[in-house]
């Protein structure tokens, strides 16, 4: 009898907070966008898994919302996703953007929650890019007497630095087990929450203020052609009027942008000529209604 061959597999939480840099290691370790980035802070709002398949491991990441203190029902929403990817994790990555001079303490509260896990952390040193070798030793030597059983890495996103490290590091926590995903499943999201994400991106890149907070895009219809292209019809709902006004921009030109670039982007990621419709309606109510939270994976 031919014997089978052992694989393992298991979840690592990616945990820090907001603009850390969590979304884009993830994208340069898989070498393509699964999750949305951009300059601005909580631009993921919900856990997005992404699967890396390298026989026998297979690593799955689960890319969390920045840590904050939530003020809503939805942020309330956003918030239990991130204890309970730390629950449901394998191992942890305190993912810290290495530039910041508030990274000694992170997060004191999310560093006692890590230890209590018992689980293994590994904490993540992003943007070191940004910085001097000599700049980077007392950070490291923070982390080792603030978690002094985790292993520590030193990585950059942009450069794509640390990244084998980290990846290998990870296969050694990872137990023994059957994969969750096949290895041409890279992402947890439906293909309608990814063109919603697509669009969320380029209205966080273009439009300025708070205005990227208040919004929801939701895909109302994403249907393939005859002629192999995706007609994708999607609602931008907004707290206020006069927020309308700021995504149209003169004679619709901010809106057009929006549309042109999240569908360049779709037809990026999905291969096929995509033609997007947006629509701008106001719902001032629509943070504190269930249905948007649940419609994108999270619980209250």
């Amino acid at each position: 009898m031919e014997e089978q061959t052992k694989t393992f597999a298991g979840f690592v939480a990616m945990i820090g907070l907001p603009n850390a840099g969590k979304s884009s290691l993830i994208n340069a370790i898989l070498d393509h966008k699964v999750s949305i980035v951009s300059r601005k802070r909580q631009t993921t709002r919900m856990p997005i898994m992404a699967a890396l398949s390298q026989k026998p491991y297979q690593i799955v990441f689960v890319d969390t919302p920045g840590v904050f203190k939530p003020k809503g029902q939805f942020e309330e929403a956003m918030a239990h996703s991130i204890d309970q990817g730390i629950s449901d994790a394998d191992a942890l990555a305190l993912i810290v953007d290495a530039r910041r001079r508030d990274c000694y303490g992170v997060n004191e509260e999310l560093v006692q929650q890590m230890r209590n896990q018992k689980k293994p952390v590994i904490v993540v040193l992003n943007k070191s890019d940004l910085l001097k070798q000599t700049d980077l030793l007392p950070i490291i030597q923070q982390f080792r007497d603030q978690l002094p059983e985790s292993e520590i890495i030193v990585t950059s996103a942009i450069q794509k630095t640390g990244l084998g490290q980290f990846v290998s590091v990870l296969k050694s926590f990872m137990p023994e087990s059957p994969w969750f995903y096949d290895d041409t499943c890279s992402t947890s999201l439906s293909e309608k929450i990814q063109a919603a994400e697509l669009t969320r991106e380029q209205i966080f890149d273009l439009i300025h203020d708070e205005i990227p907070y208040q919004i929801f895009v939701e895909t109302d219809k994403f249907e393939k052609t005859k002629k192999n292209e995706l007609i994708i019809y999607q609602t931008i709902y907004v707290q206020h009027k006069r927020h309308v006004g700021m995504f149209l921009g003169s004679k619709g030109q901010t809106i057009k942008l929006i549309n042109q670039r999240a569908r360049e982007q779709m037809t990026e990621i999905f291969g096929v000529p995509c033609h997007l419709y947006l629509h701008v309606k106001v719902d001032a109510k629509w943070q504190s209604k269930s249905f948007f939270y649940q419609a994108i994976g999270l619980k209250g």
